[in-house]
């Protein structure tokens, strides 16, 4: 619908149906911006479905070059021309989505990964903790 970006999709009429559960954890704050961790717990599995819930409610996830809301940074991403601007709105050079745990069934063996968040990711949730 009207967009540059050839990979960015949408939520629409015409989309394949997609669940996300969302509960806030901590309300916090980064250079006085208001912004939420939240725990994403995704019923169904489409492209891009976590990131797309959360512009859709006007949410976008941190770093997030393609649903951001900013198409034009994601078109400068691909290019190579990001400005120190963008760079700025981005906060993080990648996005602050973490699979901290994921847990599923394959073959019939049950499977559980967990993993911390990376030391950027961590160092800014530390940040908007101050």
């Amino acid at each position: 619908t009207g967009t540059r970006a050839a990979s960015r999709s949408c939520v629409g009429p015409d989309g394949a149906p997609a669940v996300t559960r969302i509960a806030a954890i901590e309300h916090l704050s980064y250079e006085a911006l208001p912004m939420t961790w939240v725990l994403i717990m995704p019923a169904t599995g489409r492209k891009h479905q976590i990131r797309i819930h959360l512009a859709h409610i006007g949410h976008p996830v941190v770093g997030d070059k393609i649903y951001g809301g900013d198409e034009g940074r994601y078109l400068r991403f691909i290019a190579g021309t990001l400005t120190p601007e963008d760079r700025a709105a981005l906060i993080l050079a990648n996005q602050a989505l973490h699979a901290q745990a994921l847990r599923f069934v394959w073959r019939g063996r049950h499977w559980s990964f967990t993993a911390p968040p990376d030391a950027a990711f961590g160092a800014m949730l530390t940040s908007c903790r101050s």
